[in-house]
Formats: structure tokens, C-alpha cells, sequence
């Protein structure tokens, strides 16, 4: 598991109890059946070392999974407060740094030329959502940076954790946008197809589409370089304007003097 990044000395002096914990890393919440993953959360809360360090960053992603997907198992929740109080505070607003408001507009734009009408500050049960299509009650995950591999393709331990928090509202249908593939696609056309092979269906009947609210690629880049020349242009005004209030004040302790 990846909040299970439990130091382990080497092989060779390897533990039975450190070769146990190395079975629960190998294996994958994902690919258990409800059962034995229930069984195996518990194991973990009894065996992880509460001086431990190197999972804490995780544990948002942890609480927020348990709270979800095993809301009917109040319990695991109550015995990951016991172990770490810390996380009682956590609220699903930790999932918001992962969204991009940017790419969330880039999504959008392939959306209006479907004519889907979608919000982009909607909440299930408090959980942030990236984008949500009332019209189809659908939800579309944004997978990006920490939940993908290093091969941008499949889904990070991360990703999947993600994947199975969305998909156990049930009530709603999710599909999930890899954003490397979507950049990838070259021509608008190959975007909407590909939106759609997710599972997103089009309600653009005719099959003309307009994209002239979307900014090419080239058109892109220049309107990114003028954002980054404002913000160049900001900073440097501002360390202008402190390095003369600086030398004005400077000047009148002078002149008191």
C-alpha cells in the first residue's frame, strides 16, 4: 500500500512480521474481493507503526477511501482516529489541490461542442468533484500527475484508491479522463472521440461541432507565455516598489538624523 512505507532491513536479516507487511504492499486493494480487503484494512490499522512517518501524506487519501467506499463500516473509521487523531480533521476538501481549474476548462470547452451541459463545482457527499454532467448524472475524474505511473498509462496505487472512492457512488456513473491521452490527441475531432469512447455521449446529433471557442495548440502556448510575462511583469514591479519604499524610508531615517 502506499501509506505503507514501512522502513525494512535488508533481505538477508528480513523479519517474518517485515515479510508480512511486504505481502500487504504487493498486494492491491483493488484486486481483493470485499471481504478480504475489509479484513486486510483492519490488519494494516493494527500492524502500522504510529511513529512512523513516511505514510503521513497519505493519510488523507486513506481516511477519505475508508469514509467512502466503507461507509456502512463505521468502525474502520473510528479505530484510524484512535491511531491517528490527526485525521479526524481531514475533510474531503483534501482531494482540491489535486484539481486544475485549467485543465477542468479544457475538458469543458470539448464538452460544450458536445452540447453537455456540466458544473465544475459540484459535491457527492461533501467529496469535490472535478466535473459532474447533470443531464446524464455523470461524473468525469480528471486522472493526472499522482494517479499515474511513471508510463503516464495505468493508474498509480494513488489513481486506483481515487477510481474506487468515485465508483462506489453508486447512484452515479464515472468515467475517468486520462489527461496524457487526451493532450496526446492531436485534431479536436480525435478529442470529442475519444470523450466519447470513455462514455461520454454526445448530444450533438448533427456531427458538425463547433471548436472555434477552443484555442489551438500554438494559440495555447502564446496565451500561457503572455500569462507568464504579466506575472514576470508583477513581480518585478513589486520588487520595485518595496526596494523604493525601502530607500524612502532609508532617506527619512537619514534626514532624522
Amino acid at each position: 500500500f502506499f501509506f505503507l512505507m514501512i522502513r525494512r532491513p535488508p533481505r538477508s536479516t528480513q523479519s517474518r512480521s517485515s515479510a508480512a507487511s511486504d505481502v500487504y504492499k504487493r498486494q492491491y486493494l483493488p484486486t481483493l474481493n470485499l471481504e478480504n480487503e475489509l479484513e486486510l484494512i483492519n490488519q494494516i490499522l493494527d500492524k502500522l507503526p504510529v511513529e512512523e512517518q513516511n505514510h503521513r501524506d497519505n493519510l488523507p487519501l486513506f481516511k477519505i477511501f475508508i469514509q467512502y467506499v466503507y461507509a456502512n463500516h463505521p468502525e474502520v473509521l473510528q479505530k484510524l482516529y484512535q491511531k491517528y487523531p490527526q485525521t479526524e480533521k481531514i475533510d474531503s476538501k483534501a482531494f482540491l489541490p489535486y484539481k486544475q481549474n485549467s485543465i477542468v476548462q479544457k475538458i469543458g470547452n470539448y464538452l460544450k461542442a458536445m452540447n453537455l451541459e456540466y458544473q465544475d463545482s459540484f459535491e457527492i457527499n461533501g467529496l469535490p468533484i472535478d466535473i459532474y454532467i447533470p443531464e446524464k448524472k455523470l461524473i468525469v475524474k480528471l486522472m493526472r500527475g499522482p494517479f499515474l505511473n511513471y508510463d503516464k498509462v495505468s493508474y498509480s496505487i494513488k489513481g486506483h484508491y481515487v477510481k474506487r472512492i468515485h465508483e462506489s457512488f453508486t447512484e452515479y456513473k464515472s468515467v475517468f479522463v486520462n489527461i496524457n491521452d487526451f493532450n496526446l490527441l492531436v485534431d479536436n475531432m480525435s478529442k470529442i472521440n475519444y470523450l466519447i469512447s470513455l462514455g461520454i455521449e454526445s448530444n450533438n446529433q448533427s456531427g458538425v461541432y463547433d471548436f472555434s471557442h477552443i484555442q489551438s495548440r500554438d494559440e495555447e502556448r502564446q496565451s500561457h507565455a503572455e500569462q507568464d510575462q504579466d506575472r514576470i511583469e508583477e513581480v518585478v514591479e513589486e520588487e520595485t516598489e518595496e526596494h523604493r519604499e525601502e530607500l524612502s524610508e532609508h532617506d527619512l531615517g537619514e534626514e532624522a538624523e
